[in-house]
């Protein structure tokens, strides 16, 4: 069995998609956009990171929509932590 401490994941709880339509890209323009999020013991995105963009005007808007993200925070035996996670959106979608 595992032993040592429980660790839950923050969970998103308030996830609005970033405003990205299929038109906002060039034909034949595909990829990730990648964004480490900061997310403080009470779930509030505090910090982001673009690790992987695509441009065209993408990034900013996945960024923008990251912004007004809640989640339930990550937990390390039962008490609430702040934690980072890696958030993907590949387009087109």
């Amino acid at each position: 069995p595992l032993t040592g401490p429980a660790v839950m994941p923050a969970l998103p709880q308030v996830f609005p998609d970033p405003p990205v339509a299929r038109a906002d890209l060039p034909p034949g323009v595909q990829g990730d956009v990648i964004v480490e999020v900061t997310i403080d013991e009470r779930g509030n995105v505090t910090d982001l990171k673009l690790t992987q963009g695509i441009g065209y005007g993408i990034d900013e808007k996945v960024l923008a929509a990251l912004r007004n993200w809640h989640f339930r925070p990550a937990t390390l035996n039962g008490t609430t932590i702040a934690s980072q996670h890696l958030v993907h959106f590949h387009y087109p979608a």
